[in-house]
């Protein structure tokens, strides 16, 4: 059963009792860790669910994320919102958000192949004979962004240019067509937040989301085998006359007609980074054939390092390290083409509300951030256990210093008895196994009675 305080905080969470505003606005709420913060989020999940938004929880750990989603399956399902909740990292949130204006990478690489007209045509191409809204209850929604609205359950809030993808001013619907129960209203999401420590973290504020479209052809296959192969029998460093000369060059040329610079420019790259295949140390994993870097204190096999880690799997395959060298290479020898770079900051959430630990250590630059976002409105709850007994030590209290051996464990005992008489635990510290065994065969250990633990 919920705490009374948990109910006042997700009341005041949507503003009841605010005689302010008549609407929701943003706001964190300071709750102290291990107080119900999940349980809370999840309850206004609901809540928002049902009035006919989306929710989005986000917090600093995907590891955290599934979890407190999976705590809460069961009672999402009991109200029927699963679909309109979704638990994730921040930096998730941004990447969806990017991928639901459009495919960038399939635009990319349509654009160097020159087809980008034919894509833009055939999905504003609609005949009776392929579509029958009437008879079929499908929705297609074809036609400018600035003029395409969907009815909308959340008092009028709406866009229609997210269900598909934008290009060249049309929306082109990402499947073949929609339930009209599916696109009854859009939707606006609402912003919840675990900690106010994600906006700060080094994934998210300040840092971009890198999209980069794969270009594969026999062609590039056969140049970057020609630069691994001149580069591993020594000599001159190849230059970009040399590639040019060989009629895989031609071949690619033509296929990406009008974008020899970028060819070039790549090639380019190829040449230089052949040689440094090393300079960053590389994991490979042999049972799925692929290829890793350290990140923190872990091996990420998301993280690449452009040609330097195409080459790698040249080099692995030549060592015969590669269990299905033929599907293996032909997943990784391509030309990398970055799509752009989308800040991980540009999010605009219809209203933000979150609950964090550490609302009161906010400085200034923290407070302008949020502000940014529209969230200058913080409120501090309660502890569900009264008040704390939890106090600092004063500048030079706790800090002691004895003239002998007997003294200082006299003092560690009385120490304890101290704290104990409170109905407090105590945990004490030494600073090696030699000298926590020397306190046990003291006298003072054994005045501590039975309610004492080793712990080594």
């Amino acid at each position: 059963q919920p705490h009374n305080i948990q109910v006042l905080t997700l009341l005041s969470l949507f503003g009841c009792g605010s005689a302010l505003s008549n609407s929701l606005d943003s706001q964190l709420m300071q709750i102290r860790t291990g107080e119900g913060k999940s349980m809370i989020l999840g309850a206004a999940a609901v809540v928002l669910a049902l009035l006919g938004f989306k929710a989005r929880c986000v917090c600093y750990s995907e590891y955290l994320s599934e979890r407190d989603f999976g705590l809460f399956r069961d009672v999402f399902d009991d109200f029927a919102v699963r679909e309109h909740v979704k638990y994730s990292k921040i930096t998730t949130l941004s990447e969806d958000k990017t991928k639901a204006k459009g495919d960038i990478r399939m635009l990319t690489e349509n654009l160097l192949r020159n087809k980008l007209e034919e894509v833009t045509s055939a999905s504003m191409i609609m005949t009776s004979e392929s579509i029958d809204a009437h008879s079929t209850g499908a929705i297609v929604v074809v036609g400018p962004t600035t003029g395409v609205n969907a009815v909308d359950g959340a008092n009028g809030l709406g866009d229609a240019s997210e269900t598909g993808n934008n290009v060249n001013g049309a929306i082109i619907s990402t499947n073949a067509c929609f339930s009209a129960d599916a696109l009854s209203f859009n939707r606006k999401e609402i912003l919840l937040v675990d900690e106010v420590d994600v906006f700060f973290g080094s994934e998210f504020y300040g840092q971009t989301y890198n999209q980069v479209a794969q270009l594969k052809e026999p062609e590039i296959t056969d140049i970057l085998n020609h630069i691994w192969t001149a580069n591993k029998h020594g000599g001159r460093k190849q230059r970009l006359a040399d590639i040019q000369a060989l009629p895989a060059y031609s071949r690619l040329l033509t296929k990406i007609d009008g974008f020899k610079y970028v060819l070039d420019s790549e090639i380019s790259l190829m040449i230089d980074q052949v040689r440094r295949v090393d300079e960053e140390p590389y994991y490979l994993d042999r049972n799925k054939g692929r290829i890793g870097y350290k990140v923190m204190d872990s091996i990420s096999y998301e993280v690449t390092y452009g040609y330097r880690t195409v080459f790698a799997y040249l080099q692995e395959a030549e060592k015969d390290n590669l269990k299905e060298k033929d599907k293996v290479l032909a997943s990784a020898l391509y030309i990398p083409l970055s799509c752009g770079q989308f800040s991980y900051a540009n999010i605009s959430p219809e209203r933000i509300l979150g609950v964090s630990g550490t609302l009161s250590a906010l400085g200034r630059y923290e407070n302008h951030v949020l502000a940014k976002y529209g969230v200058d409105t913080f409120m501090y709850v309660p502890s569900v256990y009264g008040e704390s007994n939890f106090q600092f030590d004063k500048a030079g209290d706790g800090i002691r210093v004895e003239s002998n051996i007997s003294d200082y464990y006299h003092s560690i005992t009385d120490q304890i008895q101290t704290v104990i008489k409170q109905k407090r635990s105590v945990i004490v510290f030494f600073q090696d196994n030699a000298h926590l065994k020397d306190f046990t065969n003291s006298p003072f250990y054994h005045k501590l009675g039975r309610q004492k633990k080793l712990l080594t």
